[in-house]
């Protein structure tokens, strides 16, 4: 390990049109990972490929296609590896550098590249009727119009069953059609998302939500590296130590009002407008909307699926309209608190982890732990990037946090 700086990583594998791009001195190459919570595609990469050779041209790289591109590299000092196995998109850049490489075979390639189920998805419709639970409904979705070959884990099953007849529906729109009907079995907020999780070589959908995810132990301790000697710092405490971050006030703040966002709330079940701007007196129905009496039903149309709303979709406690509310309220906490890290690269930690931030305060009274700003973090969003081979560091990742401290009202624990 003599010589090897943080963030140095080993490339094990960069396969693109079949030619593995590891195995020859003919190419240099960079490329960047992104991944979001919120986007249910999975991952996507952008390589830039420069060929002395156009060995790629020769292999008829040269449009649209969804060969297999397979990423796969591990860093040197946690010995954590990724590994993912992509589909070629498109190649948006085929630029000849004959004139500044003397040759006119040298070639530069961008290439976009995505996973499977992105591609899936084009012209699979779907047309099917259901009634089951809405987490269940979502795995069907992912299996068998998705086409995923993951295993697909709900870790928090949705209490609610519903009735639906989709006649081609768009895949995306059932998902988040789906995720706006859960009502959460455990958590209060029912802040439901469904995304691709890979770890170690392994790679899985999850259905779950926030407040699940908030429960995991830390993966990893981040410390700022401003105030971290690297000097004395232990190895562990340099690999854990965040490069720079970005956050806004509201990161700080312990305690915010945002109870407008659920001020007003429409009950799709009874067809009764809730408004807490005026007293519980005067809470009116929906002209033409009866209240629900067991067996009369509210059904909504569209020109590509139709929701049932009756006694036979088993009523909760919790209304439909009662989890949107909260859902939109939780959601909106989250957003205040969220926050940029940099740090270098480490894919022990995954999409979906929970980290906890070391985060020193500094005052003339002495140092101390910042109380609001340390603690668990949720990872939503992960963008690793891998620089040319002569960068230090090479591989750094940038982490979306959110504060992982939430009570059942979307408010900051302290």
């Amino acid at each position: 390990m003599s010589g090897v700086g943080l963030g140095s990583i080993k490339i094990n594998q960069l396969t693109v049109g079949g030619i593995d791009l590891t195995q020859s001195q003919t190419y240099a190459y960079a490329f960047n990972i992104y991944e979001d919570i919120f986007d249910v595609y999975g991952p996507k990469a952008d390589i830039r490929v420069h060929d002395y050779v156009d060995a790629l041209g020769n292999s008829q790289l040269n449009g649209s296609y969804d060969q297999e591109v397979v990423i796969s590299f591990s860093e040197h000092y946690t010995g954590n590896r990724l590994s993912m196995n992509f589909k070629l998109y498109e190649n948006e850049n085929m630029s000849d550098r004959a004139g500044k490489e003397g040759s006119g075979r040298t070639k530069e390639y961008d290439l976009r590249c995505v996973m499977p189920e992105l591609l899936n998805v084009k012209g699979n419709f779907v047309n099917k009727s259901y009634v089951d639970l809405t987490t269940n409904i979502t795995k069907d979705v992912l299996t068998n119009n998705f086409k995923t070959q993951r295993t697909v884990e709900i870790q928090e099953q949705s209490i609610n069953k519903r009735r639906f007849n989709f006649n081609q529906k768009q895949p995306m729109e059932v998902i988040k059609l789906l995720n706006d009907e859960h009502i959460g079995s455990e958590s209060n907020s029912s802040a439901f998302i469904t995304y691709q999780n890979h770890r170690a070589g392994r790679s899985t959908y999850r259905i779950s939500t926030f407040e699940k995810l908030f429960q995991q132990a830390p993966v990893a301790r981040l410390i700022r590296s401003s105030t971290t000697s690297f000097s004395t710092a232990t190895l562990q405490d340099l690999i854990d130590s965040i490069r720079t971050y970005q956050i806004n006030s509201a990161f700080f703040t312990a305690d915010r009002s945002s109870f407008s966002t659920i001020s007003r709330s429409y009950n799709m079940s009874t067809g009764v407008l809730h408004d807490q701007s005026v007293p519980a007196s005067l809470t009116f129905k929906v002209l033409g909307k009866p209240a629900f009496t067991g067996k009369a039903s509210y059904v909504s149309n569209s020109p590509s699926s139709t929701t049932l709303y009756d006694s036979v979709n088993d009523p909760q406690t919790i209304t439909t309209a009662q989890a949107r509310a909260n859902r939109k309220q939780f959601l909106s906490y989250l957003t205040e608190n969220h926050g940029t890290f940099e740090i270098h690269g480490n894919p022990g930690i995954t999409l979906g982890d929970v980290v906890n931030l070391n985060i020193p305060n500094q005052s003339a009274q002495g140092g101390s732990q910042e109380r609001l700003f340390s603690g668990p973090a949720l990872v939503v969003s992960i963008h690793h990037k891998i620089s040319p081979i002569d960068s230090q560091p090479r591989y750094t990742m940038i982490l979306g946090l959110v504060k992982a401290g939430f009570n059942q009202y979307g408010g900051v624990s302290a």
